[in-house]
């Protein structure tokens, strides 16, 4: 048996964890409404900063790679986003759950481009066609956390980048 004060600890300590977790309930409910304004605010003070020449580069990562963000609310779907990355291969429904989140991260690219090619730069070209955007995955294929294939999309000209193709060195040395 515990003294009396080890006792009260013990309370105390349950009712810390039992407030530790509402307040994680409460985080998550508040971040599933906010991730997509705040996603498109940064992309919007970004496409900004590059039109006022205030940076020549921009760093945007949606969340952590082992992240337990849903996206319930933009997607439909009512799985965590890392969760649907160890997707079943056997399993269609397994695997439209992963594509479906792929899909609304693509989204969030295509608004982004989208914002720098409205944009005339100082030359009078587009912003787009002055900037360079990498997207990549950490990962070739999440399921079995392998780096190979792993794919990155790159966006705008860079002031002159020939663009329009795909690349396919897996053949390569």
């Amino acid at each position: 048996a515990g003294s009396a004060r080890d006792l009260r600890h013990g309370g105390l300590h349950h009712r810390l964890q039992r407030a530790a977790g509402g307040f994680r309930a409460a985080r998550d409910a508040v971040v599933q409404r906010l991730l997509h304004g705040l996603g498109k605010l940064q992309m919007d003070l970004a496409v900004l900063a590059l039109q006022c020449d205030l940076t020549r580069s921009i760093t945007l990562q949606w969340s952590h790679p082992v992240s337990p963000t849903s996206f319930k609310t933009y997607t439909g779907v009512d799985a965590r986003h890392h969760d649907s990355s160890h997707f079943d291969t056997n399993s269609e429904a397994s695997i439209e759950t992963f594509a479906t989140f792929k899909r609304w991260y693509m989204d969030q690219f295509a608004y982004l481009v989208n914002e720098l090619r409205s944009v005339t730069d100082t030359d009078g070209s587009s912003l787009l066609d002055n900037t360079l955007i990498f997207v990549c995955s950490e990962l070739g294929h999440s399921s079995r956390h392998d780096h190979e294939d792993m794919p990155f999309i790159l966006g705008g000209r860079a002031g002159g980048l020939r663009t329009g193709r795909l690349l396919d060195y897996r053949n390569s040395n």
